[in-house]
C-alpha cells in the first residue's frame, strides 16, 4: 500500500489512516483514502483500481471488535459523501461483519477461482484434470522441447528479481501491442510501482519459460505460506500459436506441488482457461459495500455503482476498446 501511494501522487487524494491501540501496540490499522472529484468525495482503500482483495489489518487474536471499531468510526465521522470499500473477499472477517451491517449496499464484484493442489505428486494432480486438456498440454510441451533448450526459471532473490524485470515489462508491452490493446506496464508510474514492489515484498515470486535462452512467458505472484498468489502474467507473441502460457502453468503448477503448496489463487476473473485446471469448485467471491453520507451526491454515486455504471459500459464498449482510449482509461485510473 506505501508502494502504491508513493506511485501513484494525486492531489485530490488523501490519506486516511485509522488505526487502534491497545497498551501502546497497534491492533488495528484500516488503510484509507479520501478521493475527491469535481463532482463526489469518497472513502476508499489506499490501492483501489489495482488491488486484488482490500482488507483491514487486524491482530488475529483481536479481529471482530477491532474491525468495529474502524468502521463505526469512519461511518460516524462523514469524511466523503459515500464509503466505497471494493474487493471484499467472502472468505475475510472484513465481509463477515460489513455483511451485518444493514447501512451499507452490497454489490458482487468477481470471482477470484482457487486451485487446489493439495496432491501427492504432479502426476496424481495431472490425472485429476480434464482428459483434453492433459493431452493438449503434454503436446504442446513436447512440441516446444524439440524446439531446443526449454528451461523453467524461479525468480525469487531480489537480486534476480530486479536484474529480470525491465525484459518482462517489456515483453508484456509488445504482446498487448500486437493484440492493438494497451499494455497497463506501458504507463511508467505502473512501471515504477511494480518495481518498488519487487523492491520490498520479499513473496514475489517469478516463474520465467525460456526456450534457447529467450524469454517465452513469464508468471508473477506472490507466495505466501501454502498458498501462490497469481498475479501477472504475459508471453512472446511470436510464440502464441505454441501455448507457451499453457505450458507454464502446467510447469508452475508442477514445481509448486513439489514445493508443497497447496492452493493456487488464481486471482481477479472467472475465466473458462483456469477453470480447465481446476479440479474442484472452490472459488472467492468479492464484493464492493457502499454507504452514503450525503442525502443526493451520495444517493447519486450509490446508483452509479449498482446500477448506472455497467450501463454506461455496456453503451460504449466499442469506444472502450480503442488504443488511445485506454491509454486514457489507464492515466485516469492511477
Amino acid at each position: 500500500m506505501a508502494a502504491w501511494w508513493e506511485c501513484f501522487p494525486r492531489k485530490s487524494r488523501e490519506l486516511l489512516i485509522v488505526s487502534v491501540e491497545e497498551e501502546g501496540s497497534i491492533i488495528g490499522i484500516g488503510p484509507f483514502m479520501i478521493e475527491k472529484n469535481a463532482f463526489i468525495s469518497q472513502l476508499k482503500f489506499v490501492g483501489s483500481g489495482l488491488t486484488d482483495y482490500h482488507e483491514i489489518l487486524v491482530d488475529p487474536h483481536e479481529g471482530p471488535e477491532t474491525l468495529s471499531m474502524i468502521i463505526d468510526y469512519v461511518l460516524k465521522n462523514e469524511y466523503s459523501d459515500i464509503i466505497n470499500l471494493e474487493q471484499v473477499s467472502n472468505h475475510s472477517l472484513l465481509f463477515e461483519y460489513l455483511e451485518d451491517l444493514k447501512l451499507l449496499k452490497k454489490r458482487t464484484m468477481v470471482s477470484c477461482l482457487i486451485l487446489n493442489l493439495d496432491f501427492p505428486t504432479w502426476e496424481e494432480y495431472f490425472k485429476s484434470i480434464g482428459r483434453n486438456l492433459r493431452r493438449d498440454w503434454t503436446k504442446k510441451h513436447h512440441h516446444l522441447a524439440k524446439m531446443g533448450d526449454l528451461k523453467l526459471i524461479k525468480l525469487d532473490r531480489f537480486q534476480d528479481k530486479r536484474e529480470w524485470l525491465n525484459s518482462l515489462l517489456s515483453l508484456h508491452v509488445r504482446r498487448w501491442d500486437r493484440e492493438d490493446e494497451v499494455s497497463k506496464f506501458s504507463e511508467k508510474r505502473m512501471q515504477a510501482f511494480l518495481t518498488r514492489v519487487v523492491e520490498k515484498i520479499p513473496e514475489v515470486t517469478i516463474y520465467v519459460l525460456q526456450l534457447n535462452d529467450r524469454i517465452i512467458a513469464y508468471r508473477l505472484g506472490f507466495a505466501q505460506g501454502q498458498t501462490f498468489y497469481d498475479w501477472n502474467t504475459s508471453h512472446d507473441p511470436d510464440f502464441s500459436s505454441q501455448s507457451v502460457g499453457k505450458v507454464l502453468m502446467g510447469l508452475v503448477i508442477k514445481d509448486l506441488i513439489v514445493r508443497g503448496f497447496k492452493r493456487f489463487n488464481l486471482m481477479r476473473g472467472d475465466y473458462e482457461w483456469k477453470r480447465k485446471w481446476m479440479t474442484d469448485d472452490e472459488a472467492v467471491i468479492n464484493y464492493q459495500f457502499l454507504a452514503r453520507s450525503s442525502p443526493l451526491r451520495g444517493y447519486l454515486a450509490e446508483r452509479y455503482y449498482l446500477e448506472w455504471k455497467w450501463w454506461l459500459k455496456n453503451q460504449s464498449r466499442g469506444i472502450l476498446n480503442l488504443p488511445i482510449v485506454q491509454k486514457l482509461m489507464i492515466k485516469a485510473k492511477f
